[in-house]
């Protein structure tokens, strides 16, 4: 499933875009990719949604009130630092400052069918360079896969492992930490302790012993404290990371 957002205050603009999106995966794409599209009428809006959802592209705009564009792509790369962003603008001072959150294309909106082909091209193409290997899990009974990129870390408790994600929060599991580990057989997850592995993409700094992660989590193992000013939680582990069970 490829997610795309859409995120501008002129309701005529985003409706706009959203058509043209749709009409290019119909003429230019498989008929049969997956994908959604969500819309957003402001940076406020679509900062508070970020907080339960995730994304792959998004289109967004850079003149709006309030919380302008380059404000909000700060707060998106926090969160989602593989996302595509695509910038939409009727000038080009912005643009310096698009490079330091790592946008992928501007659109000015004076002539946007004309880069929108090009743009979604590149877009896709990025997307599909991306690791998408995903963790088979079922929950419930339902089958689900998590996106490795989604995986913030895994915690072993008593009659479950614990996984946390940015998107989904947390999902069980009935495995244990070593089937889980070895199921995930990637570099980028390093266990702190005998019952807790992390993600390295999401690792913010190291500092103290502490081994503070890239965003805020309301569910925290037994062994993960509140930072400072209630930042982001941190884990009391081996700092050198190579510790192994």
């Amino acid at each position: 499933m490829l997610r795309i957002a859409i995120c501008d205050d002129d309701k005529k603009l985003l409706t706009l875009l959203h058509k043209e999106i749709d009409l290019w995966f119909l003429m230019l794409r498989k008929t049969d990719y997956n994908f959604s599209i969500d819309e957003y009428t402001s940076s406020e809006q679509f900062s508070f949604c970020l907080k339960s959802n995730s994304y792959d592209i998004i289109f967004l705009d850079i003149e709006m009130p309030k919380l302008n564009g380059i404000e909000l792509a700060k707060q998106i790369r926090s969160k989602l630092p593989d996302v595509i962003l695509i910038f939409l603008t009727s000038h080009n001072e912005f643009a310096p400052q698009g490079y330091k959150v790592k946008a992928l294309r501007y659109l000015s909106k004076l002539n946007m069918r004309e880069q929108l082909n090009e743009a979604l091209s590149a877009a896709v193409a990025e997307f599909e360079k991306i690791d998408t290997r995903s963790l088979p899990v079922i929950n419930y009974g339902n089958l689900n896969r998590i996106p490795y990129r989604d995986i913030l870390y895994i915690h072993h408790s008593l009659r479950y492992s614990e996984i946390t994600t940015l998107s989904q929060g947390t999902v069980h599991d009935s495995r244990g930490i070593k089937e889980l580990y070895a199921a995930l057989n990637s570099e980028r997850f390093i266990f702190i302790d005998r019952s807790t592995f992390i993600n390295l993409d999401h690792v913010r700094r190291v500092e103290d012993g502490k081994i503070i992660l890239r965003r805020k989590l309301s569910d925290k193992p037994p062994n993960a404290s509140a930072g400072q000013n209630g930042d982001q939680p941190y884990f009391r582990g081996m700092v050198n990371w190579r510790l192994s069970v």
